[in-house]
């Protein structure tokens, strides 16, 4: 990490930078929204809001991803958000879901697409 100018909000080919923050907000039993299409493969941080009123969490997995998922650190109690920053290293689709209990059977689960 050097001291070069740049803004953090620079948005490029710099390791470690963050293409885009999306939104997912997480409710009994959806994700909010379901279907996220990002442009190209690359990091991008993906900021789960647990609105509902039970514990959630976050969850994304697909060849392509390291290790073939990543989740969130911890559990989302109601109220709280918390970021997971995935790098996507080709295109393809991607599966999230919530890996609490059996939310993903009820319908908490929703596509990453990755052009």
């Amino acid at each position: 990490q050097s001291g070069s100018g740049s803004s953090p909000s620079t948005t490029g080919s710099a390791s470690g930078g963050v293409i885009k923050t999306v939104a997912i907000k997480e409710t009994e039993y959806k994700l909010s929204p379901s279907s996220v299409t990002l442009g190209k493969p690359g990091t991008y941080a993906f900021k789960a809001e647990n609105n509902g009123s039970t514990q959630h969490s976050l969850t994304i997995e697909g060849k392509g991803v390291k290790g073939d998922e990543v989740e969130l650190e911890q559990t989302l109690s109601p109220g709280q958000s918390d970021v997971l920053t995935v790098t996507f290293q080709k295109s393809g689709t991607y599966e999230m879901y919530c890996p609490v209990d059996g939310h993903e059977q009820e319908g908490m689960k929703g596509e990453v697409v990755v052009k």
